[in-house]
């Protein structure tokens, strides 16, 4: 058949027909979650009104535990619930979309389970992620859906961006509740407080975003230039004397005894003395210990 063969444009008239009666047949089929979501909001959900925003994918652990925090406030209930569509996290589905007739993929609005993603945190935490679901949020009179979608895989790249859609029957009470969730993300910054590097070029959040363990540092570790606070066991600015106290479980690893001598240069630097004991010599020859005390301090700590 060639393009102006009457037959040709017969069977595309015809093939036509068959695909629209088939969509039609499609949006007439029932579909429970679309007459929940109905009956919960109490409007037709398609002529709700939404608000909604996009974020980096590292954004991802924030978003989660601001979610938690505004939706388990008092007087406020939620419920999350999973959406069934053919490749729901990598075709950049709104909720628009699955509200349309027959869904985006000619199928009607079906419930499924909720996709969750684990991200590694700092100490070898894990927080679970929802990846793709909807929340019903009631918050007392106000009826909201809060539908979130995204980052779609660990591989994807970072153009592609998770997204957060907010609908109910009053745009300016959806809007308070998204910039409620964003405010929260601030405040609740999984990232705030910890050492972590980045790497940009890599695919996916768990690449682009390392949380690192840094080794414990206690005061008596810390030398700060003249003038400022000096710590050690037991210190006198007036003599500019410090007395370290030294246990063999702490001052007697290589460590310790690397970081005593650094400590000690840097104090007699800054014009201060520094006196060592064991601990054994602290407790079991105190005399001893008074023996070899600068003059001045003895003499000046019994005035």
């Amino acid at each position: 058949m060639t393009p102006n063969d009457p037959l040709s444009s017969s069977f595309a008239a015809a093939f036509k027909q068959f695909i629209d009666a088939m969509n039609a047949e499609a949006a007439k089929e029932p579909s429970p979650l679309f007459e929940r979501l109905r009956e919960y909001l109490g409007t037709d959900p398609t002529k709700a009104q939404v608000v909604a925003e996009e974020f980096d994918n590292w954004e991802h652990p924030n978003i989660q535990v601001a979610l938690d925090a505004v939706l388990s406030k008092p007087a406020r209930r939620s419920e999350l619930i999973g959406i069934a569509a053919q490749n729901k996290r990598f075709g950049g589905v709104t909720f628009s979309d699955l509200l349309s007739a027959g869904g985006p993929w000619g199928r009607p609005l079906t419930e499924g389970p909720v996709d969750y993603v684990n991200f590694n945190l700092e100490d070898g935490k894990v927080l679970t992620c929802v990846q793709y679901g909807l929340f019903l949020v009631t918050d007392g009179d106000d009826r909201f859906t809060v539908y979130i979608a995204g980052p779609p895989s660990a591989q994807m790249g970072p153009q592609s961006r998770m997204r957060i859609e907010i609908a109910g029957t009053r745009r300016d009470r959806a809007a308070s509740l998204l910039k409620e969730i964003t405010a929260a993300m601030r405040e609740r910054n999984v990232y705030r407080g910890n050492a972590i590097s980045l790497a940009p070029g890599q695919f996916g959040v768990q690449g682009l975003v390392k949380f690192h363990r840094l080794p414990r540092v206690s005061r008596a570790d810390i030398v700060l230039p003249d003038g400022t606070h000096v710590q050690g066991d037991f210190t006198w600015w007036k003599w500019r004397l410090v007395i370290e106290v030294d246990g063999f479980a702490t001052h007697g690893t290589r460590r310790g005894m690397k970081r005593d001598r650094v400590k000690d240069r840097a104090l007699r630097r800054a014009g201060w003395r520094v006196e060592r004991f064991t601990w054994d010599e602290v407790m079991l020859t105190p005399r001893a210990v008074r023996a070899e005390l600068p003059t001045f301090f003895v003499e000046g700590m019994a005035a």
